[in-house]
């Protein structure tokens, strides 16, 4: 497998919406969906790229991950698990820094502190936002909201009557990473065409056409990976939405199995798994019309499975590199 990292700079602020519904309050996104890169590259490629527009863009062989904050450093950050808990009265983090004392991984929590707490009344509370990087920094993303309205040009220029409208945004100035990825049978020919494509300056989001969404996208070097560490329990981190389906009905799953990750015979202990889901159906900008509903396990998710016997770790990390599920090719 191949890894093309990129870099992308907000020039201006960018409308990344959770759901793509057109009434009622919008929330955003907390980071840029790699759908969103996937749609610019394919409208700049698909009609050249002749017999390679499969590969590129629908067969999972080529994928274009979610663009996650940077840190002030410059380290990639990714999201917080959801396994992390404090104490309710407690801070976890102060000056984008954690507080790493004051944060426990529950996967990991003894009997012994399990019944202090019990005894102590402590009320352990889960972290559910912000992305966080190896260096100990805690980024949480900075949004701003907009009120519009539209004009009606035919009454001299007076705000047109309910159509008041706001706009929840990722704010400029902020840099984003990501990655594309391709599998080794793929030509290295595509690796110079997805990166002409995708850097300079680029239109991502909704409302491209007025003043949101330009974004500066450059290839940079690319992060040294983490070496998995051995453990009674199997534990698997989400580092993106994950979309599972039922092998025979093909209907989606949330609860996941082990055949989901090419592993035999482990039992999912399901005391130590923190997930979360959500259910959104995409807006395909080049049909005008909404994709089917995606259910997925939400990013940031921990599931843990109870090996059956002795296994390799590190063969395992790197049968799950190319990613598991659904919509691999748009961040999924």
């Amino acid at each position: 497998m191949r890894t093309l990292n990129f870099v992308a700079t907000l020039l201006t602020d960018a409308v990344v919406n959770e759901f793509s519904a057109t009434a009622g309050g919008h929330t955003s996104l907390s980071y840029l969906p790699g759908a969103a890169f996937l749609g610019h590259c394919a409208s700049r490629l698909y009609t050249v790229a002749g017999a390679n527009a499969f590969d590129l863009f629908h067969s999972g062989a080529v994928r274009f991950g979610n663009a996650y904050p940077l840190a002030p450093n410059g380290c990639p950050a990714i999201p917080v698990p959801l396994s992390w808990h404090y104490r309710k009265e407690a801070t976890y983090a102060e000056n984008n820094r954690l507080h790493t004392g004051s944060i426990h991984n529950l996967v990991h929590l003894s009997p012994q502190t399990k019944a202090d707490w019990k005894s102590e009344g402590v009320q352990p509370k889960q972290i559910r936002e912000g992305f966080f990087a190896l260096d100990g920094s805690y980024i949480l993303p900075s949004f701003r909201y907009c009120l519009k309205t539209a004009v009606d040009r035919t009454a001299g220029g007076r705000a047109r009557d309910s159509q008041l409208f706001g706009y929840a945004s990722l704010t400029a100035g902020s840099r984003w990473h990501f990655t594309v990825e391709l599998d080794d049978n793929l030509t290295k020919e595509l690796d110079g065409m997805i990166e002409k494509a995708v850097a300079g300056q680029v239109r991502i989001g909704r409302s491209r056409s007025a003043e949101y969404g330009l974004t500066e996208v450059v290839r940079t070097a690319g992060a040294e990976a983490t070496t998995p560490v051995s453990s009674e329990f199997l534990v698997i981190y989400c580092l993106s939405d994950l979309a599972l389906r039922d092998k025979k009905t093909g209907a989606p799953v949330l609860v996941p199995e082990a055949g989901h990750f090419r592993m035999d015979a482990e039992k999912l202990v399901s005391e130590k798994c923190f997930i979360r889901t959500r259910a959104y159906a995409p807006f395909n900008a080049k049909r005008r019309a909404n994709d089917l509903e995606r259910q997925v396990i939400c990013k940031g998710s921990v599931i843990t499975f109870r090996p059956a016997g002795p296994f390799d770790a590190g063969a395992l990390q790197k049968a799950l590199l190319p990613g598991v599920g659904m919509y691999r090719q748009a961040g999924t």
